[in-house]
């Protein structure tokens, strides 16, 4: 990646690993701190949010607009799309942008925190491996930090096992229950945030919307299905949150 690369790193993926090193100094949980990391980043980003919902008031409110365009248009796609996005424009309305912009912010967060658990976390070795990528302004850990999920021991302590139920946010879930929750919550959002009426629609910008809410699960189950466990703990909560 080059230069790209480094300057990925400067602005998300080390401020991202030193603010979950902080926030595992204080919770000393890394599960817990990957949950108040989400809290943040929607806090962070709740400016798009609001955009978002603004967006899907206005689109609501064109309804009657939308409506006979598509009974004039009826036979003319083409002519219905042209005629729906010259309506969005005059009123300063993209439903695509709306729904989808808050997900693609969120995307170098994602990849941010993708290489901070993964490339960072799943290939230290030793304490000192951690030590060295955080500021000089927090102080270095004495042992390497605990990156297990452990909040479901007690069911291998109901079941007698000899090992706790315990799994490393560092690699792939290799139960896949975090990937799959992800997914789910995924579709939920997307879902939700689609005007109702868009059910019925078949302008182009109602298609691409819809598309979007299996597109958009599929990704993060592929994603978290394959890297870190800990992106799939940040997907699930960030989409149970809304």
């Amino acid at each position: 990646m080059g230069q790209i690369g480094y300057f990925f790193n400067i602005i998300f993926t080390f401020p991202i690993f030193n603010v979950l090193m902080v926030l595992y100094r204080i919770i000393g949980d890394f599960g817990l701190s990957i949950i108040v990391l989400t809290l943040l980043v929607k806090l962070i980003l709740f400016p798009l949010t609001l955009k978002q919902l603004k967006s899907m008031k206005a689109t609501q409110a064109l309804q009657p607009q939308m409506a006979e365009i598509r009974k004039k248009y009826a036979k003319d796609q083409l002519a219905q799309s042209r005629a729906m996005q010259d309506l969005y424009k005059e009123y300063g309305i993209s439903p695509l942008a709306g729904s989808c912009l808050p997900l693609l912010v969120q995307m170098p967060v994602l990849f941010g925190l993708f290489y901070a658990l993964s490339a960072v976390l799943r290939n230290a070795k030793v304490v000192g491996d951690i030590n060295k990528l955080l500021y000089p302004f927090i102080p270095a850990f004495a042992h390497f930090p605990n990156i297990y999920l452990t909040w479901f021991t007690f069911i291998s302590s109901a079941l007698h096992l000899s090992t706790p139920w315990q799994i490393s946010l560092g690699v792939p879930d290799p139960t896949h229950i975090l990937p799959v929750l992800a997914a789910i919550a995924t579709f939920i959002q997307v879902r939700m945030s689609q005007p109702k009426s868009m059910a019925t629609a078949k302008d182009a910008m109602s298609q691409q919307m819809k598309i979007m809410q299996y597109v958009s699960p599929i990704m993060v189950l592929v994603f978290g299905w394959n890297y870190a466990a800990g992106l799939a703990l940040y997907r699930s909560e960030e989409h149970t949150s809304e």
